[in-house]
């Protein structure tokens, strides 16, 4: 936190750049001052490349400061979204509650991330409990790919996913009868 305090707050350039590159010397040790390196890395500024270089340094967070990370997946800058989405992707399972709000970047108009979303939603599997509210706002999405996506996150958390049945079986009068269909198999796997 101090060091964070310094990259915010002092005036020297030197010291901010010799704090930023700290942090990414802590590589995990560092996790807690990702949104921190993140801003400055949108902000575009002096310090940029120290930033990006030291959130490389650090790789991953943990679940508790996961939820953190949400904001950045929606950035105007492709390069803060692969980062973020990389960052998630070392994470594996414990990125899981990410999964609603990485969802919609399989329809992204960069390939690159279009790709490591896919990736990154590979390498996390199931989304979790907690995802389920979001992944319920998912399912009235107007591409027809991500309420399937969502639909898929839903039947493999079982009967977990009891509360969204309501919202599921709306889908079976959906425009699409690749959702309507996979909403019916939705319904039985999740009522099993």
């Amino acid at each position: 936190k101090k060091i964070v305090n310094v990259v915010q707050t002092d005036s020297n350039e030197l010291v901010k750049i010799a704090a930023i590159d700290s942090l990414g010397n802590l590589n995990f040790n560092g996790r807690t001052a990702l949104p921190a390196l993140f801003d400055i890395v949108e902000a575009d500024n002096t310090f940029s490349r120290q930033a990006s270089k030291a959130i490389d340094n650090i790789g991953r967070t943990d679940r508790e400061n996961v939820k953190e990370l949400r904001k950045y997946l929606s950035s105007g800058k492709n390069s803060v979204k692969i980062k973020t989405l990389n960052i998630l992707s070392n994470m594996k399972q414990d990125a899981n509650d990410m999964v609603p709000y990485i969802i919609p970047m399989l329809k992204d108009g960069n390939s690159e991330i279009r790709e490591l979303a896919r990736t990154t939603l590979r390498n996390i599997g199931t989304a979790s409990k907690e995802s389920i509210p979001d992944l319920v706002l998912l399912l009235k999405n107007q591409e027809y790919e991500i309420r399937l996506m969502s639909l898929t996150e839903l039947t493999d958390l079982g009967k977990d996913a009891v509360s969204a049945l309501p919202s599921i079986e709306a889908l079976l009068k959906d425009s699409n009868e690749n959702v309507r269909k996979y909403a019916e198999y939705a319904i039985s796997q999740i009522n099993k």
